[in-house]
């Protein structure tokens, strides 16, 4: 009887309803294995994280799919430990009481650069401050000398000796009560003289070294308002060429402008004085004449040999095709056959051959010369290689009579 699967089998075969069944056993039900070979799964028991059966993948300690722990990890190589190096290159946690504090200066700043000076003040090396903060009058750091009563600047240890501190109030100047004092530059002058100090240098420090270059920098080395030519403050500027020139001038950017125009663009004019051409456009008309007459013949002898191996292997294939009779019967053939024939022929069979030919007349007959008789010759040496020819291929050339004069 006829299956569920439409097969004509024995009910009681093995194989009754299963050329159809799915892989639950039941005929028709559409069941199938799986990519992880689970009957009517859903390719989930084998899948990776990424969804994709048996790709082996799965979260790394980050929870990156197929990941190697390294998204979360932190400086110490551990994942989540939240540790990172600092700006010193600790590895520390940001929590951490020496995070960025290794290299940090006496303001608090990872590689800030500032240090205490003499005075105990946080200030960078080049502060006009540095050190004179806590200068005494004599501009030494915590010198310990001061203005005594009478203005002058003195040890305050040295008060019992005459001219110590406090002793006599006379005038830097000599004048008593005069009230002339010695300032820092060391000058003996009044107090509200309000006039420039002399000693004081372009940074403000007392008797510092510091000067004012030929720009008007402080400190400077004369060569940051330089031009090109080494003028001081002069209008000259390097261009795109490489060239010292003024802005303002014509000349300037133009020295390595290509035939377009661009800035060192590197297009020049080519023979015909085309821009960035080939060189083709200007071709002389003789130029082109010869190279026409020479494209001309290598074109000729090209066809001429192909037609040759053309005709040569034409011929080949008519020898090779043509009855023997038919090729003998053309042109060159023909006439090396005849003369073959004639030289081995003999001179009986000649003339029987042109008797048969001429209806019994004698050779003497067809080889007489005289008035006439050499277009009597004519017909009867033509009559005689029809005659040749027909006995050895018959009248039809064929190759059936061929032996008859071989």
């Amino acid at each position: 009887m006829e299956d569920p699967c439409g097969v004509c089998i024995d009910p009681e075969d093995d194989g009754f309803g299963q050329s159809c069944a799915g892989c639950d056993g039941i005929p028709n039900s559409g069941t199938m294995f799986d990519s992880c070979g689970i009957c009517g799964g859903a390719n989930q028991t084998c899948s990776g994280c990424d969804g994709n059966p048996n790709s082996g993948l799965s979260f790394d300690a980050c929870g990156v799919c197929g990941g190697d722990n390294s998204t979360c990890n932190g400086c110490d190589g551990v994942p989540f430990s939240g540790l990172i190096f600092d700006e010193c290159g600790d590895c520390l946690h940001p929590s951490d009481p020496d995070f960025n504090q290794a290299c940090a200066d006496c303001s608090g700043t990872p590689n800030g650069g500032k240090e205490v000076d003499l005075c105990g003040n946080c200030l960078l090396e080049a502060d006009p401050d540095f050190n004179t903060l806590c200068a005494d009058c004599r501009n030494v750091p915590n010198g310990g000398f001061a203005i005594d009563p009478c203005g002058a600047c003195k040890d305050p240890t040295n008060s019992s000796r005459p001219g110590g501190f406090g002793q006599g109030c006379s005038g830097c100047d000599g004048v008593s009560n005069s009230g002339s004092q010695i300032d820092v530059c060391g000058m003996c002058r009044l107090p509200s003289d309000d006039s420039p100090l002399p000693c004081l240098d372009c940074f403000g420090v007392a008797k510092g070294n510091a000067t004012l270059d030929q720009c008007g920098v402080c400190g400077g080395d004369g060569t940051s308002c330089l031009d090109c030519a080494g003028e001081v403050f002069g209008p000259l500027r390097i261009d795109e060429c490489g060239d010292c020139l003024d802005p303002e001038s014509d000349e300037f950017n133009e020295a390595c402008r290509d035939c377009s125009g661009e800035i060192n663009g590197g297009r020049v004019f080519d023979r015909c004085n085309v821009c960035d051409g080939n060189g083709d456009t200007c071709v002389l008309p003789t130029e082109a004449i010869v190279l026409g007459v020479v494209g001309g013949l290598i074109l000729c002898l090209g066809c001429c040999a192909f037609l040759l191996t053309l005709f040569r292997r034409r011929e080949n294939d008519e020898d090779d095709n043509t009855p023997l009779g038919a090729r003998v019967r053309s042109g060159k053939g023909r006439k090396v056959f005849l003369q073959k024939k004639r030289g081995s022929a003999s001179a009986s069979a000649q003339t029987q051959i042109k008797g048969s030919a001429r209806g019994g007349a004698s050779q003497g007959t067809l080889r007489q010369r005289g008035p006439g008789g050499d277009a009597a010759a004519a017909a009867a040496e033509a009559d005689l290689d029809a005659a040749l020819f027909d006995a050895a291929f018959g009248e039809g050339g064929s190759d059936e009579n061929a032996p008859l004069l071989r």
